[in-house]
């Protein structure tokens, strides 16, 4: 009997447990975090430059954590075959406000072309002719993911890209307000030392 429980606690908990090649990423302010970093021409500026790390094909299976401004650099692939297309994608969680921009960048082949999605928002084909996209998001988690669109060429199709993730600056009627605010506050504390 102890056996049987024994054997159907390990059977459920292996159920419940994340797949074992998911990676839980957080890139802090200011780094760039490299995705297949073996494949990428120049590690020149990754924090993890010998990393063999890669985003998985699902946004379940990998999450990316921005803890403030901070970059990805990452490869993907549309190659001969049902097995050799290789796409990005993971929960991406913004720690504020964010102005994302999304870039193809050299090596890119001329005939790549591929789709961005982030947040449930499909973004128009990307290309050589088309290499960038910029948007703004609240702090929140969204899914991203980033593939080719023609499936099965017969020669490899790669492109490396850029996701890049800044703070949405404050409007300058902000900055008044807090300038503002911070004088009051000021003068409250003036007029309650002299009394």
């Amino acid at each position: 009997m102890y056996i049987k429980k024994l054997l159907a606690a390990s059977a459920a908990s292996l159920f419940l447990c994340a797949p074992a090649n998911a990676a839980s990423i957080t890139i802090a302010d200011g780094e760039t975090w490299c995705d297949s970093a073996d494949k990428l021409v120049s590690t020149a500026s990754c924090s993890n430059p010998l990393s063999t790390e890669d985003l998985g094909q699902t946004a379940a299976a990998d999450s990316v954590t921005f803890l403030g401004a901070g970059t990805i650099i990452g490869f993907v692939q549309d190659g001969p075959g049902l097995n050799n297309k290789w796409a990005d994608a993971a929960m991406v969680t913004l720690s504020q406000a964010s102005k994302i921009t999304f870039s193809l960048i050299a090596p890119t082949d001329t005939a790549f072309d591929g789709s961005l999605s982030f947040g449930g928002t499909v973004y128009p084909v990307l290309s050589f002719a088309f290499p960038s996209q910029m948007f703004e998001l609240d702090a929140g988690t969204y899914a991203f993911s980033f593939d080719a669109t023609a499936p099965n060429q017969r020669v490899a199709n790669t492109s490396q890209y850029r996701l890049e993730v800044a703070a949405v600056p404050l409007p300058a009627a902000g900055l008044l307000m807090l300038a503002g605010l911070g004088g009051i506050g000021a003068l409250a504390r003036r007029k309650k030392s002299k009394a």
